[in-house]
């Protein structure tokens, strides 16, 4: 079946029976009540998220949000319960340490990005989602590596935690005795030193972004249906963090869609540390949804053809340099559905507001009535 999705021959759609569906919902349940019943530290932002209402509240009748969530998490597993609950906390977990508790009970937002974050991201376009599906139907999502190190230090220093803006400072302090667990090629310059420092530091600024984009994008429920292709298109990436690397795969398998396929695109044959991240690409995915392509530009996005993967699918002409219209658009388009999203919810609740006053003026009117006519309430 995995290379079947690789491939995209015998799609995984399985038919969601009703009496099924219920069954593995119903043992979800079972897995969340027992999770969270314990002590054990992997449940603890699920067990505050069903505690917490959407506006961040903590509450004996929460938990809805999460109840929501558990289809879109069931199908990124395969329909496997126990994962998807575990993949699920996860999630929340990664939830709870970049956006806070409050976010927890409801999709994120841009507004919960970091003001440095969405410049960043809007600016450089270092994550995308393409602008053509599969030839199967299936979303493709884009990771330009490059984009990354031509990212100014500085803005990159600025948007970073506390934490990682220490490590940075270190790092620098003693350049001369080591430089971090990134490697590069040949000699690097003290400034080409800062630029694989930043790298972790952006670390961060990628999972916010991520997190966020893997909500937005599954909301659509033939993505959660036919999974998920990622591309890590490495042309013009000198470097490569190995534990870095590490932490985003990581996080990838926390996210609520369903990865069919893995595509690694590079250049340089000297970039061998880049074989270590495909080696534990292929063991946290499986080697058979995993394939590795090495050329030029047109070469690997011609050689993504024959997976399916259109030729428009990939942000970067056959110069490789990054095209960014239909990540603009589609940055826009979200900018304004979140702002008629938030209209919408003003409107609403400026209407239960009003209703409320009504009911109350009536109410008082009525007690009003009552006491000018000596009437005993019961």
């Amino acid at each position: 079946q995995a290379q079947n999705d690789v491939y995209g021959f015998r799609l995984n759609l399985r038919d969601e029976d009703p009496t099924k569906l219920r069954r593995w919902m119903d043992e979800m349940d079972q897995h969340i009540r027992r999770g969270i019943s314990g002590n054990d530290k992997q449940y603890s932002a699920l067990r505050l998220a069903m505690h917490t209402n959407n506006v961040g509240v903590v509450s004996t009748s929460a938990g809805e949000y999460v109840n929501s969530q558990k289809l879109r998490f069931l199908r990124a597993c395969d329909w496997h319960p126990e994962e998807a609950v575990k993949k699920m906390a996860r999630f929340l977990e990664l939830k709870l340490e970049h956006f806070g508790s409050e976010s927890l009970a409801r999709d994120l937002t841009l507004r919960d990005l970091p003001a440095g974050d969405l410049r960043l991201w809007k600016e450089h376009g270092y994550f995308q989602l393409a602008e053509e599906r599969d030839a199967y139907g299936r979303a493709v999502l884009v990771f330009v590596g490059k984009q990354q190190y031509r990212l100014p230090v500085e803005s990159v220093v600025s948007v970073a935690c506390a934490q990682c803006s220490f490590l940075f400072e270190l790092s620098i302090i003693f350049v001369s005795f080591s430089i971090g667990c990134c490697v590069c090629m040949t000699p690097p310059t003290l400034m080409e030193l800062k630029y694989i420092l930043s790298f972790f530091i952006f670390c961060c600024v990628q999972i916010r972004v991520l997190l966020y984009v893997s909500m937005i994008i599954t909301k659509d429920e033939t993505i959660q249906k036919t999974g998920i292709i990622l591309v890590f298109w490495g042309h013009g990436h000198k470097y490569v963090g190995d534990g870095r690397a590490t932490l985003l795969v990581d996080v990838l398998t926390c996210v609520p869609f369903r990865q069919v396929g893995n595509h690694l695109c590079y250049e340089d044959s000297s970039m061998q540390r880049l074989f270590g991240v495909v080696a534990r690409v292929a063991l946290t995915w499986g080697s058979v949804r995993t394939r590795t392509h090495q050329g030029t530009s047109m070469e690997c996005a011609y050689n993504l053809m024959t997976y399916g993967i259109p030729r428009n699918a990939i942000p970067v002409n056959n110069d490789g340099q990054i095209e960014m219209d239909f990540f603009r658009s589609f940055i826009e388009a979200i900018e304004k559905r979140e702002r008629n999203d938030e209209a919408t919810r003003l409107t609403t609740q400026q209407r239960l507001e009003q209703l409320d006053r009504h009911i109350q003026q009536q109410l008082q009117q009525n007690r009003n009535i009552m006491i000018n006519n000596n009437i005993q309430p019961y």
